[in-house]
């Protein structure tokens, strides 16, 4: 569901002292409001031009917390406020080409390339030589707990993976397509791009040729307009330092026609699967979705879901999926200023009710029937941060 999440990976290095956490646009050059900063990377340095003008500060954080992922990440909840200054920032934005600058202590730590418009939800990617209490500590800084208020780091534990064979990918791809998700198995060289993508040629010919795109910006009369072809998370390269490589194809269209194509690049590393991950119990439903649009009905993809049994006891993973689910509503309500909501009665909303409690409550104290897309993120919110320990019930029915 990431891509419903519209989450971009920051790369990290070390601190120094300065400014917490800024987000701001890189300019062409020097001016009046934009600082000379040095990049750092394993192949050398890089000299940008960073606008002193922030687009966020550690004041948008709504909260932020360390979790397991390659080298470590930081998840972070921008404010209401926060979600909406990103998203406006980064729709008018060239895809693809326009890069954000992280600032941390001061220090340009990441020039990540904008490759959609983002919400309110992202994550931070830690550097090798970051270990996990470190980045549990940038996290309490990032969402501004007190030192002193600050729990010890839990010890990283050790979770082994390999990489997916041949036969699991292919079911992961069914899934993914059934509900709408699309990705590349291959990222064709340039020579074969220049043969194949011929300028003029028209969005079908292109689907043609690689099928649907992972994201798509075009809306009924919307002119000019991109698709995005990313590569699946699964066959990417390893890429163990974390460098910017080719991740996917951005094929922009104008008239109707192709007018130009590029790589997109990430700092991404090949996805694997972890060895005896806890099984998942869930039965569930999903319903046929294209997630590629940016006009996607989230809402009415999250009410179409089918439980067949609400009541049905979960394991960690299960709450971990379903959590993910619901990790989507920040940025469902950034994007409607309407206050959107999801019908109380919905299977997604009766299985949380059973689980959760102030789920429960804010079902029974609908007026409508329907229960504010707002009011249901914030009280998950802690359940998703670790704040609060996942409601797992033994066969017995009590809490562990």
């Amino acid at each position: 569901m990431k891509n419903l999440l519209a989450i971009f990976l920051l790369s990290l290095g070390c601190l120094c002292r300065g400014e917490v956490f800024r987000v701001s646009e890189l300019a062409d050059a020097l001016g009046d409001g934009i600082e000379r900063m040095t990049l750092k990377g394993p192949d050398g340095e890089e000299i940008l031009f960073v606008k002193e003008s922030a687009i966020l500060t550690e004041a948008d954080v709504e909260n932020a917390w360390a979790t397991e992922g390659f080298g470590g990440e930081i998840s972070v909840r921008l404010t209401e406020a926060g979600g909406k200054k990103l998203k406006a920032s980064t729709e008018k934005m060239r895809h693809g080409q326009d890069r954000l600058a992280l600032v941390i202590d001061g220090k340009l730590f990441s020039a990540p390339i904008v490759q959609a418009a983002l919400g309110s939800n992202f994550s931070i990617s830690g550097s090798r030589d970051m270990d996990f209490p470190a980045l549990q500590s940038l996290a309490d800084r990032i969402a501004g707990r007190p030192k002193d208020d600050q729990e010890a780091a839990p010890e990283r534990p050790d979770n082994p993976s390999l990489p997916y064979t041949e036969e699991e990918y292919r079911e992961l791809k069914v899934f993914r397509e059934r509900i709408g998700i699309h990705y590349i198995d291959t990222l064709p060289l340039e020579d074969d791009l220049k043969k194949q993508l011929r300028q003029g040629i028209t969005p079908e010919k292109v689907a043609e040729i690689f099928g649907k795109p992972t994201h798509r910006s075009e809306r009924a009369g919307n002119d000019p307009f991109y698709w995005i072809y990313d590569l699946a998370p699964e066959r990417l390269p390893e890429n163990p330092k974390r460098e910017m490589i080719p991740s996917g194809i951005k094929v922009d269209f104008s008239e109707g026609k192709l007018s130009m194509w590029s790589y997109t690049y990430s700092n991404s590393s090949r996805k694997h699967r972890l060895i005896g991950r806890e099984a998942a119990t869930l039965k569930i439903v999903l319903p046929e979705i294209d997630l590629s649009k940016d006009d996607v009905n989230f809402i009415t993809f999250l009410e179409a879901i089918e439980i067949p049994t609400p009541e049905q006891n979960l394991t960690t993973r299960d709450f971990q999926e379903l959590l993910s689910l619901a990790d989507a509503l920040p940025v469902v309500t950034s994007q409607h200023p309407e206050k959107p909501s999801i019908d109380g009665d919905c299977d997604f909303i009766e299985l949380l009710s059973n689980h959760f409690p102030e789920v429960a409550t804010l079902r029974k104290q609908s007026q409508d029937g329907r229960v504010s897309c707002d009011a249901l993120s914030k009280v998950l919110g802690p359940y998703l941060s670790g704040e609060k320990a996942l409601p797992i019930k033994t066969q017995k029915g009590n809490e562990e």
